[in-house]
């Protein structure tokens, strides 16, 4: 069935993304849905549910739906469906048809339940696009480009490497590991050579105060300061943690599988696409792929050029948001591409 998508819609671990045709992204919002906890109701998405969980915390509860690109909750989705679609005009009057980022590698059971919860929420009719194909987009590359890209995606927590040409996903590998494992190694760190103990969110600030691109003066910070409590005293203590132990943790913890992942992927091309990629470099999305110095390491260890994405958290339902309005042989591919995905 051939659909006139109103709505892209990406849902991720973190956040929930929509693109309008036409009009561009229209709704950004944490993925977490609050729910009313005597009657099972849903209230709100987003960051107005963050706050209503934190003032009536007795009240409320919060579920996120997603969790590493897949659904954990398939009820909290549904909830989460109904309230995004109303935001974005969807009515009992109002049935849009919507485009549903995906991961390449996802499974038909996963894309049935997603389409099952925007069915019953209030879509007519459900889609599905690789999230990879929606980057490229993003980046003014032609779904009707024969030549090959390599996408590469590295979110929270999980890291996917794609390669696309002609709309179609040519080579396919992944690994669960993503921003939450850097975290993950500098609490390691801490707590194993400088005998701290620290939260997922003082490790999260770490991390980006010692590799956060897009600073506009291009400066990085060589060391932090870092307040946790000392394991043996149970006291608070300071300590100066550098860049280099920073990212020498997280390289074992996270880039190097990443490495390893990309280059299954680059393994399965066939020579023509190889000289494609080799040729026209690789595109670099996801949160992750905001802190600064990652990509540098992964032209190093892979000989190619990386390019981040600008709004890299946002392009691959930007991209999609494009192709909903495209028309002649582009909708045409589109519309294989959709049907290559139906559950």
């Amino acid at each position: 069935m051939v659909m006139a998508f109103d709505l892209a819609i990406d849902v991720g671990t973190e956040n929930v993304v929509v693109a309008a045709r036409g009009e561009g992204v229209v709704l950004r919002e944490p993925a977490v849905v609050a729910v009313d906890a005597s009657e099972g109701l849903p209230v709100e998405i987003g960051s107005e549910a963050l706050k209503m969980i934190e003032s009536f915390p007795g009240s409320l509860a919060g579920y996120r739906p997603m969790a590493m690109g897949t659904v954990k909750d398939v009820k909290a989705l549904a909830w989460m469906a109904g309230i995004v679609l109303r935001k974005c005009g969807a009515s009992k009057f109002s049935h849009p048809d919507v485009l549903i980022c995906c991961r390449p590698a996802s499974s038909s059971i996963e894309r049935r339940a997603v389409q099952d919860a925007f069915r019953s929420s209030g879509a007519a009719g459900v889609g599905f696009l690789p999230n990879c194909v929606g980057t490229a987009a993003a980046a003014g590359i032609a779904v009707s480009d024969p030549t090959g890209v390599l996408v590469l995606d590295m979110g929270a927590g999980q890291s996917c490497a794609s390669v696309v040409s002609l709309g179609t996903v040519a080579a396919h590998d992944e690994v669960s590991v993503g921003g939450d494992g850097i975290d993950s190694a500098i609490k390691d760190l801490l707590r194993h050579s400088y005998g701290v103990v620290v939260s997922s969110r003082v490790a999260e600030e770490v991390k980006l105060a010692l590799g956060q691109a897009g600073t506009g003066d291009g400066r990085r910070r060589p060391a932090v300061e870092v307040t946790g409590r000392d394991i043996s005293r149970g006291e608070p203590v300071s300590v100066v943690v550098t860049a280099a132990d920073v990212w020498a943790a997280a390289e074992e913890a996270v880039l190097m599988p990443a490495v390893e992942m990309i280059k299954r992927c680059l393994g399965a091309l066939t020579p023509e696409l190889a000289f494609d990629v080799a040729g026209r470099g690789a595109l670099f999305a996801g949160g992750t792929s905001k802190l600064a110095g990652l990509a540098v390491r992964l032209e190093e260890e892979l000989g190619l050029e990386v390019s981040v994405m600008s709004d890299p958290q946002l392009v691959a339902v930007t991209g999609a948001g494009s192709l909903i309005g495209s028309r002649g042989r582009e909708r045409r591919l589109l519309d294989e591409i959709v049907s290559l995905y139906a559950p």
